[in-house]
């Protein structure tokens, strides 16, 4: 089945090998491990407008990515674009050249938001470089895996589509 038969893409975004930067592809990672079906999950190396392109022709896009506001490292953030603006004190720091919350605007701005766009945002604890994440950071993001994945599939089974 090609990709452009598919509605929901699940996308996580940074750097692995920037610590806690790499805590967007981590989840993304263990859920492409459970198998795929319907949902295409793709891993971008670096955000910026390559989301924009990403997540073209989609209905339904998921994205993950390590979140800076100044809370506990592991915390989840979840936002529903558009009925939620994504706050920028969030995804303000960037291993990106632009942040989340830029590209949102900008893909906003430009008419090429995807009708539903629910971003998660792993807060972190570090960006040094080396792989792995940070304890607190992995743990936030092994129980998002979970969550995200049980999420993603009561969406497909209420579309009439299987994971």
């Amino acid at each position: 089945m090609s990709e452009e038969n598919h509605h929901v893409l699940l996308v996580g975004i940074g750097n692995e090998f920037r610590g806690d930067d790499g805590a967007g592809c981590y989840v993304v990672g263990k859920i492409m491990s459970r198998g795929g079906g319907r949902l295409v999950t793709k891993i971008l190396a670096r955000g910026g407008t390559d989301l924009i392109e990403c997540w073209r022709g989609y209905e339904t896009v998921y994205v993950v990515d390590a979140a800076s506001s100044g809370q506990e490292p592991g915390t989840v953030h979840r936002f529903e674009v558009p009925a939620q603006s994504l706050p920028k004190g969030v995804f303000c720091t960037s291993t990106h050249a632009l942040s989340l919350a830029d590209v949102i605007h900008l893909a906003q701005t430009l008419d090429e938001l995807p009708p539903k766009v629910i971003v998660y945002g792993i807060e972190a604890g570090s960006f040094e470089h080396g792989s792995g994440l940070t304890e607190k950071v992995k743990a936030g993001a092994d129980k998002l895996a979970e969550e995200l994945s049980g999420e993603i599939n009561s969406f497909l089974e209420r579309e009439g589509r299987h994971a």
